[in-house]
């Protein structure tokens, strides 16, 4: 039985098991409150240097929000905690499952090529995940997710130049316990989740966790031959088990699975126009005007109007990783993590939205990857030390075709792109804290790495195999394979061992050094430098022919980071503040810029600086009150527009603030029920999604608020709760993709729209 088929059946079979445990009492324990009104803030405990630490003890600008919260604020997804953190932003246009571009502090990669690595490094339980779309993953059964702002190269390596997200799931434990939790909502939403945690003996614990939702589409096709927008499954499972064979070892393995399908996205469209004067593209006026191709926009608020298929076939990621820790001594302990993923994704595009056949796209790819880390951390009072090895293989196969204008007769083109890349890395790290006094703690850390890559790409074009049949005869069968016939080959570039330039080897290095103060137990004042760096790589898919060989390749990013920061707890444990500054000297940056319908990565030089901050404040007993924002600057210099003009531009998916706060009130009722309510909201400045800062490509800034009441009875076995996200039905953008080589469309994303859901928890 193949790893797939099984993981699907391991899924359904969980959640059968779960709700089996319940419907038997099984586990069904009087224990200690674990759920009070609490009037005082909690202590934070992170593994920020790979090691437990309170972050009131901790020199790195980082935000925690832990497994409850999450669930709290409606969480969903792994990009959904962008909402709550400060100076954080994504996009993702090609919906669950699929490649979420991150930007911290505006760093960023907004190039949607699943070869290329992006420079905000994502974690699953300490295991790295190269291709971004692993990424994005259900959040069910979660410990806490930990975001490093600024480049932190030296202890979690290559790719984090603007910093970390490590998502961590719960371990087993020794205490039998369990909990489902079924919801609805808008949309013909349905969704399942739970874990069982069970211990087989003293020195074994076994648990399981699984996640199941759906949805219908909420983005209404306006001719109605193609389903509407947004319809969407996902579902997930983990299985982990613990053994502790001795004392002072315990080794802890976790598998899991999760797939996600379904016509995720839909499309508005507009026409645009180049300026002659800038070279810029803009919005073609008066708005409603017809496209160069004739067609009509649709820019409806959540309509769409795509005459070919938008569907995710299937994202799929399979991840198994082994924790090892062995208390060598009360001082040392040694680590070992090893981790395997396999990722593929098969998606379907119409990539102009209108109803004739202008732009589509077929993605076939998929990543297999190896990691290996060993590591020793040796506490010795005034000093603590931390050093290993990291080793990396990764294989990535991508497979794309885009047929082209083939409802404006002639039957149109087809460009292929394929491409076979082979990746390994080492690296040797150390990290080292010495206590000067009391007050005073020097941390430094450095990171020597190798990277090997090659790359084998082939972009072609071809004419029509069968120019003269019927438009949706000319490229049969496109949407469900990438092998379909092919007429005369026009154009084709090679870039393997017989045209040069398609391997390398690097080596690089990532430091920090950094001084932490505490004048009172409940302050730390910090200031630290980095040097980040991402690896090189070559560009594919599709990209212009005829380029030069030594063009596809990009070099490698570096990342100067300078930061303050303070962090400080005070009114008697009821508040804490963190704030911190920072200025970035960015060599190198690897910029995306458009050519025809495709992109293509340079190297630009940039500066930013901004700050954030994040606020709690437990003013009356049960009411918690959070703040957190952002302010960002940032120029990028000499980046090529579509035109070719050169000029300074922002950052692309930078905003230059962004601000999110809660009110939460939890009071007892009755015998010791807790009755709780709930309002949040997130706002943000607008951003340019491209480097070139075309007007046309501007994300306009918006302001969302949602709401959450919730029950939860004295034994805290049951909890249930009602929710509205999107509060006042804002319309909003999350990105727009500009196609200036294919008569200047540019085609948006829309946020969901209000959306109310109501869930019921039993925990046993």
């Amino acid at each position: 039985m193949k790893l797939k088929t099984l993981s699907i059946a391991c899924s359904r079979g969980a959640m059968a098991l779960l709700a089996t445990t319940v419907a038997a009492g099984a586990f069904a324990q009087d224990g200690e409150r674990k759920r009070t009104v609490s009037s005082t803030i909690d202590e934070v405990i992170v593994t920020a240097q790979k090691r437990e630490q309170s972050t009131a003890d901790l020199g790195i600008s980082v935000s925690v929000l832990g497994g409850d919260q999450m669930s709290a604020l409606g969480m969903q997804l792994s990009n959904d905690i962008v909402n709550f953190i400060p100076n954080i932003e994504h996009t993702a246009i090609f919906g669950p499952g699929t490649n979420p571009n991150y930007s911290i502090r505006g760093v960023t990669m907004n190039d949607y090529n699943d070869a290329t690595e992006a420079p905000i490094a994502t974690y699953m339980d300490e295991m790295y995940l190269v291709t971004t779309g692993a990424g994005s993953f259900p959040l069910y059964d979660m410990e806490r997710v930990e975001v490093l702002r600024g480049p932190q190269g030296t202890l979690f390596g290559r790719n984090s130049t603007g910093g970390v997200m490590h998502f961590i799931s719960k371990d087993p434990t020794d205490v039998g316990e369990g909990e489902i939790k079924v919801g609805v909502g808008a949309y013909d939403t349905r969704r399942t989740s739970g874990f069982l945690n069970a211990p087989i003996n003293d020195r074994m614990q076994f648990r399981v966790a699984g996640y199941f939702s759906e949805n219908d589409g909420w983005m209404k096709h306006r001719t109605g031959n193609q389903p509407d927008g947004g319809e969407m499954e996902n579902h997930s499972f983990r299985v982990s088990l613990a053994v502790q064979p001795t004392d002072n070892i315990n080794n802890v393995i976790k598998i899991s699975h999760s797939k996600a399908q379904g016509h995720s996205t839909a499309i508005w469209t507009d026409a645009a126009i180049t300026n002659p004067v800038t070279g810029l593209q803009e919005v073609k006026q008066p708005p409603g005007s017809l496209t160069d191709f004739g067609t009509a926009p649709v820019h409806e608020y959540h309509e769409s109007d795509n005459g070919g298929l938008r569907e995710l076939k299937g994202a799929e990621s399979t991840t198994i990783i082994n924790k090892l820790d062995w208390s060598i001594a009360d001082n040392i302990t040694f680590t070992s993590v090893t981790g395997y993923n396999e990722y593929e994704r098969d998606l379907v595009e119409d990539c102009d939205g209108a109803q004739v056949w202008i732009c589509a796209t077929h993605y076939d790819n998929s990543s297999h990857q190896f990691s290996q880390e060993f590591r020793t951390f040796m506490d010795l009072g005034t000093q603590r030390y931390t050093f290993g090895a990291y080793y990396l293989e990764q294989y990535q196969d991508v497979n794309q075709i885009a047929p082209l204008v083939v409802g404006l007769g002639g039957g149109g083109l087809l460009l292929d792109a394929d491409a076979e890349q082979d990746l390994k890395g080492y690296a040797l790290f150390a990290n080292a804290e010495f206590d000067l006094s009391d007050k005073f703690t020097l941390t430094t850390g450095v990171r020597v790495s190798y990277d090997e890559k090659e790359m084998d790409s082939r972009y072609a074009t071809y004419a029509s195999a069968t120019p003269d049949a019927p438009i949706d005869q000319q490229w049969l069968g496109w949407e469900n394979s990438t092998e379909i016939p092919r007429g005369a080959l026009l154009s084709e570039d090679l870039l393997n061992n017989d045209t040069g330039f398609n391997s390398f080897d690097k080596n690089s290095w990532n430091a920090k050094i950094g001084l932490d103060y505490k004048p009172t137990d409940d302050m730390l004042l910090y200031i630290s430098f980095s040097r980040g760096t991402k690896a090189p790589g070559y560009n594919h898919g599709f990209i212009s022919a005829g380029l030069p060989k030594e063009a596809y390749f990009y070099d490698e990013e570096e990342l100067l980071a300078y930061e303050v920061g303070m962090k400080t707890t005070f009114w008697d444990q009821r508040a804490n503040f963190n704030a911190a500054a920072f200025y970035y000297d960015y060599n190198d940056y690897h910029t995306l810029s458009y050519i025809g319908i495709g992109s293509f990565l340079t190297n630009s030089d940039a500066k930013l600086y901004g700050a954030e901050f994040d606020l709690t404040v437990k003013p009356l007993e049960g009411l918690t009150l959070t703040l957190n924002g952002g302010l960002l600057e940032s120029t990028l210099y000499d980046v090529p527009n579509g035109s070719g003009i050169v000029g300074d531009w922002e950052m692309p998916i930078a905003p230059s603030w962004t601000l999110a706060g809660a009110i939460n009130y939890e009071m007892y009722v009755g015998e010791g029920h807790i009755l709780g309510v709930q309002v949040d909201g997130r706002g943000r400045d607008s951003f340019t999604n491209d480097p070139a800062d075309n007007p046309a490509s501007i994300v306009k800034g918006y302001t969302t608020y949602n709401a959450r009441a919730y029950f939860i009875d004295s034994s805290e076995r049951w909890e249930i709760s009602a929710s509205v996200k999107n509060l006042t039905d804002k319309e909003y953008n999350t990105s727009i993709f500009l196609i200036p080589g294919l008569g200047n469309l540019r085609y948006g994303f829309y946020g969901p729209p209000r959306w109310w859901s109501a869930d019921v928890t039993y925990k046993f």
